[in-house]
């Protein structure tokens, strides 16, 4: 074969390889384009995590807890893909995608929570969740006497062997933020041990403990009801008391105290202690102010107490054992006793002290207003509807002007595992909701499982609006700041 034919073989080669390359390439390029725009018609996944408008970051206060809940379209075995610094922790509920996060105990510290899935063509999705704790000085600029916040006041536990713990606020504004340890964090010390009760008077706040050790402040602290920031400190001149429990105040010269023996009169002014004569054997229970006059009781019989006076003033008896007190409006309160398997609420008239009206109640609530161990009152009132619980999760309602009473609410349907009411339900003179704490039970271990309840008792049933989880430690009261 001559060297002419040769190259002629070789184009023609040549020729055939290339129009094959050709074919091959140009059927990738629209497979690839059929592959990419059957993709374009698919459904785009996503994850995210979506926080309130205009934010960037999701805000805690110090110890606080929040869910937020992950947005995931066409995202599968999603997943928590990140390690968070000491002190913070998270929980993932993966059938309701949604994330608990508690914050570090620390002021002004950042935490970052990553979360991944893949979609169904395994290409990975990932979504940031940035974190970040209040400073102090963010602290100290929230308004601890908006009336329609809540301040939880925790006892703690005794200090037994060094395994205690101190007392505490929690506050909850407004917004349904959570400040743990709220005058631990303005302050950096702590209240008195196993406190008891709160009052206030002229824009201070004032909290008895029923003890003190060098750790501590107390027994009486006396703080801004604005920034929580302390103001005084009472131990040494209040020694004499023995456990003290409730404090009244109706100015400086006029704090009272109720302990062991009966009610004491506290002067700031001269840092002098007197027992007012005729208080023997008062209740460890609230004492509420009406008219300028502080109303306490002792079995059966209210008390009354005046300002600068160094005696009783007068004293009223009722037919059963009382079990609470509650204003009902500027010149009259409420009183609940229980008597021969029925309870009852009365109306006394602040003018005359006359009992004006009395409503029975004889239900299946009336067991209710016999008086139990607890440190708050049976009763709370707004306007004519009084609500009680006794030491129960079951919260009944009482229209006084009707004589209506039903049952509205019972913690148990929320949380069948909780067998410890601690305290009385306690309603909002603000707001009109009313709120209850359970717990699983007492002791290390179970009393740091509990739930705080928020419940709109407007209609004809309770409705639980919020709740929040395993903030108190045996709450003694519940209280709102300069709330008429």
């Amino acid at each position: 074969m001559t060297k002419k034919n040769h190259l002629a073989l070789l184009l023609v080669g040549v020729a055939v390889s290339f129009s094959l390359f050709s074919c091959s390439l140009e059927d990738d390029v629209m497979n690839l384009k059929r592959q990419v725009n059957e993709l374009n018609k698919q459904p785009k996944a996503s994850i995210s995590i979506p926080l309130p408008e205009g934010e960037t970051s999701l805000l805690f206060n110090p110890r606080e807890t929040m869910s937020v809940t992950i947005s995931a379209d066409g995202v599968t075995d999603i997943a928590l893909d990140s390690k968070l610094p000491e002190g913070w922790g998270v929980k993932y509920d993966e059938e309701n995608l949604k994330l608990t996060v508690t914050a570090s105990a620390a002021k002004g510290e950042s935490a970052r929570i990553a979360v991944s899935g893949i979609d169904k063509n395994g290409l990975v999705y990932k979504a940031i969740l940035k974190c970040r704790t209040r400073t102090l000085e963010e602290l100290q600029k929230i308004d601890y006497s908006d009336p329609r916040g809540i301040f939880v006041l925790n006892e703690g536990m005794i200090n037994w062997n060094g395994n205690g713990t101190p007392s505490s606020i929690i506050y909850i504004q407004p917004d349904h933020h959570v400040v743990s340890w709220a005058y631990n964090m303005v302050n950096g010390t702590d209240l008195g041990n196993i406190s008891q009760d709160m009052a206030e008077y002229n824009g201070n706040l004032y909290v008895i403990s029923q003890n003190q050790d060098k750790t501590t402040d107390g027994i009486l602290t006396v703080m801004e009801g604005k920034t929580l920031k302390k103001v005084a400190n009472y131990a040494d001149e209040l020694s004499v008391l023995d456990w003290p429990t409730h404090v009244a105040v109706l100015d400086d010269a006029n704090i009272f105290i109720r302990d062991n023996k009966g009610i004491y009169r506290f002067d700031r002014n001269t840092k002098t202690l007197t027992f007012v004569e005729g208080t023997n054997g008062a209740r460890k229970n609230t004492m509420i102010i009406v008219d300028g006059k502080v109303i306490s009781s002792a079995g059966k019989k209210v008390l009354v107490i005046e300002k600068d006076k160094p005696e009783l003033s007068r004293s009223i008896t009722l037919p059963g054992a009382i079990s609470g007190l509650a204003p009902a409006g500027a010149d009259a309160f409420y009183v609940s006793y229980y008597q021969k398997k029925s309870g009852y609420i009365a109306q006394i008239s602040v003018k005359d002290f006359a009992v004006t009206k009395t409503n029975e109640v004889s239900n299946e609530s009336a067991g209710a207003l016999n008086f139990v161990f607890a440190a708050s009152s049976h009763i709370s009132a707004k306007g004519d509807s009084i609500y009680y619980s006794g030491t129960a999760p079951i919260i009944y309602r009482h229209i006084f002007s009707t004589g209506d009473t039903r049952k509205m609410f019972d913690a148990r349907t929320v949380n069948p595992n909780h067998t410890v009411t601690y305290n009385t339900a306690t309603v909002s003179p603000s707001t009109g909701l009313v709120y209850l704490n359970t717990l699983v039970g007492y002791g290390w271990g179970k009393f740091d499982y509990n739930t705080f309840y928020e419940i709109d008792m407007t209609g004809d049933e309770g409705k639980l609006v919020r709740r929040y989880d395993n903030y108190t430690q045996y709450p003694a009261g519940i209280f709102f700041p300069f709330a008429k």
